[in-house]
């Protein structure tokens, strides 16, 4: 989470900075900072393969290597990238809920999918990786400092 502290005594709002602190426009920076952490998230995980923690997602099996994967003209390497038909990976955005904003699906069916692959590979693949929380706050800090 990531979270702004102002000491209000001495401080003068200008437009722009009532917007930012005011329920209703605190949800510009998380858009602004989940725009610049989506290609970084889904290049980890539908091209790289790697979850979370850094590690590979997982290994297809050899049967589904063989027989799946080619009718969609997809590669033969064994490394999980959770992309066979792109519909989930494309539906992989920054959505709303509640006024905030994050990575996520707008289909419930690849929340579902998203939800059912974590389960199958044992280890967390949506969340961010230490280096991607870095990259989240750098970009939190550069959107304040250009209201600021």
């Amino acid at each position: 989470m990531i979270a702004v502290h102002i000491n209000m005594d001495n401080f003068t709002l200008n437009e722009r900075m009532a917007g930012f602190i005011s329920p209703e426009g605190k949800g510009d920076m998380l858009r602004a900072v989940s725009l610049s952490m989506l290609p970084v998230v889904h290049d980890r995980i539908h091209v790289e393969g790697k979850a979370a923690d850094g590690s590979r997602i997982g290994t297809y099996s050899k049967s589904y290597l063989k027989y799946t994967r080619p009718k969609f003209n997809r590669s033969t390497d064994p490394k999980v990238i959770l992309s066979l038909t792109r519909q989930m990976e494309n539906d992989f955005s920054v959505v709303a809920a509640s006024g905030k904003y994050g990575l996520g699906f707008k289909n419930d069916l690849n929340f579902d999918k998203a939800t059912w692959l974590e389960g199958t590979y044992s280890k967390k693949i949506y969340g961010l990786t230490g280096g991607e929380r870095d990259l989240a706050i750098t970009a939190a800090q550069e959107y304040t400092d250009g209201i600021l």
